[in-house]
């Protein structure tokens, strides 16, 4: 039996075991793909839009897509968001309060 579509077969070095590469998604798996599986969805139009350090992949298993935040190495169901900051992060912050002045050190011809 021939492999659907974008489907090619490869060999795993360590294990010796057969896996199926989908070369149009990048998508691997261990079991032999049919024609009735459907494509899994392609990670969305607005993946150019997730915040810096993330990326969108699919979840074979679930069929969802997930995100991988690349920065702190977690993964989320939850689309991040870009938000625009709000006026009031851009205020500055108050100064520091002055230190005190160094107490005057006595001087040598005091009583």
């Amino acid at each position: 039996m021939s492999l659907p579509g974008d489907w090619s077969e490869a060999v795993d070095p360590k294990s010796g075991r057969t896996y199926y590469i989908n070369v149009a998604t990048k998508q691997t798996q261990w079991n032999k793909p049919t024609t009735s599986q459907p494509t899994p969805p392609q990670p969305s139009s607005q993946s150019s839009h997730l915040p810096d350090g993330w990326e969108e992949r699919y979840d074979e298993g679930s069929g969802r897509n997930f995100y991988i935040n690349h920065n702190t190495r977690t993964t989320t169901w939850e689309r991040p968001t870009i938000h625009s900051p709000s006026r009031s992060s851009y205020a500055p912050s108050p100064a520091p309060a002055p230190s005190p002045a160094p107490a005057p050190s006595p001087s040598p011809n005091s009583p």
